[in-house]
């Protein structure tokens, strides 16, 4: 996924990953992936961002990231903390 046009509100930087935070709360990822880091429910490093697809988040909104040297972790707009990796 390209994310050109899309306004993006936070970015957040691991050892070998980042994670991308839209105005529209979705979450996207890219770079390792080893641990689970990127929680796209694959094991491979990816290049271009892809939407997080944790059955958890689909459809919550959230409202900030952050990550780890190997983990993610995501604030929904509801207080919930998910954290994968």
């Amino acid at each position: 996924v390209l994310l050109s046009g899309v306004t993006v509100k936070q970015v957040a930087c691991g050892e070998f990953h980042s994670l991308v935070l839209t105005v529209q709360g979705e979450v996207f990822a890219f770079g390792s992936n080893a641990f689970g880091t990127l929680g796209t429910g694959k094991r491979e490093p990816i290049e271009q961002a892809e939407k997080v697809n944790s059955h958890h988040l689909r459809g919550m909104p959230v409202r900030a990231i952050a990550a780890g040297a190997q983990t993610s972790m995501a604030l929904s707009i509801g207080g919930q903390v998910f954290s994968w990796g």
